[in-house]
């Protein structure tokens, strides 16, 4: 557990600067950057309904899909990261058309709703 801690205060270091940090945060790049790393510091504990809209949908071991973690890079490219962004202002899940128009994109039904059962789950 010492070398994990190391090597993470390593990279958060700004003063670091070392080639594997450049190589790293080009390969994490593929998968949604810097965001979806500071991401993977959550509680794996809900405290709060606030809390739980806060939570990273991407690469969230409580979120899952065919037991796996999911990441849509078109989704995440829209600014889709949390789970609060796949609801309204009464904090209720919006309907697969209403989340289209708003984020301005095309998905499929299956790709959706296997989102939303995945976080009512948690609920």
């Amino acid at each position: 557990k010492s070398l994990k801690a190391t090597w993470i205060k390593k990279y958060l270091d700004p003063e670091n600067s070392s080639k594997w940090k450049i190589i790293f945060n080009l390969e994490l790049g593929k998968y949604g950057g810097n965001e979806i790393w500071s991401d993977t510091f959550f509680e794996g504990r809900i405290v709060s309904k606030d809390h739980f809209l806060s939570l990273p949908l991407w690469q969230n071991s409580l979120i899952r899909i065919n037991n796996a973690t999911v990441l849509y890079k078109e989704w995440l490219s829209r600014s889709i990261a949390k789970i609060k962004h796949s609801t309204d202002n009464s904090n209720n899940f919006i309907s697969l058309v209403s989340f289209q128009n708003k984020y301005e994109i095309q998905i499929k039904l299956l790709m959706f709703f296997g989102i939303i059962f995945a976080i009512k789950l948690l609920q």
